[in-house]
């Protein structure tokens, strides 16, 4: 009975590989974080890389897991509210660094020499890092330090689950994508406070 198992999760796994396909991809990332129905958002914007595991259920369509790191930032982070900091006398600047499994459902139509691509599904974000470093000049002394939005008196929170899909085109073994996600989860770490977040992709994948 072992021997019949193994068998048939071998030979599952021998299908399921000669109908994948991995990719490799980077391109453009614009995040934007916001109360909802207020008008200021915090953007920041920068680039992603990313691999991808597609596995054909058909001709046409296929799941299509992966794994994103993405590093972003803004220059001019004046749209965070920390308490005891006043930006309007200093300057601020915020890195970021995230990554993102996502699990896309994905619609193949062949036409002509290009295949249009349709995708959709969630994707799990897991923060690595969030600094903001604040500078300012006080009677001619300078002030240079760094705050840990992730810390212990953490701004936001590290975990969220967005909802999404995009478009593409296929040619050859490339891939050039554009897609939007919808933060499902309040990602602030203060009491009655609500911040969701929304990303923006535009990239360009090659398959092997």
């Amino acid at each position: 009975m072992k021997k019949i198992i193994l068998t048939l999760a071998l030979v599952a796994a021998a299908a399921t590989s000669a109908f994948a396909q991995i990719g490799i991809g980077a391109g453009f990332t614009n995040n934007s974080e916001a109360t909802p129905g207020d008008g200021d958002a915090l953007v920041t914007k920068g680039f992603y890389v990313e691999g991808t595991y597609n596995i054909a259920l058909g001709s046409n369509l296929s799941i299509v897991p992966g794994i994103r790191y993405t590093f972003v930032g803004n220059s001019d982070a004046k749209g965070i509210d920390i308490e005891d900091i006043d930006f309007a006398d200093v300057s601020a600047s915020l890195a970021e660094h995230n990554l993102y499994i996502p699990v896309m459902a994905q619609l193949s139509v062949p036409m002509g020499a290009v295949k249009l691509l349709a995708f959709a599904g969630p994707t799990f974000q897991f923060a690595l890092s969030s600094m903001l470093n604040v500078a300012a000049s006080v009677a001619g002394i300078g002030v240079d330090t760094d705050v840990n939005l992730l810390g212990d008196d953490a701004l936001f929170k590290r975990t969220d689950v967005a909802l999404g899909g995009g478009v593409g085109v296929e040619f050859g073994q490339f891939q050039v994508k554009a897609a939007y996600d919808f933060g499902l989860l309040n990602r602030s770490a203060i009491n009655n406070e609500t911040i969701k977040g929304q990303q923006l992709r535009v990239g360009v994948t090659y398959l092997f």
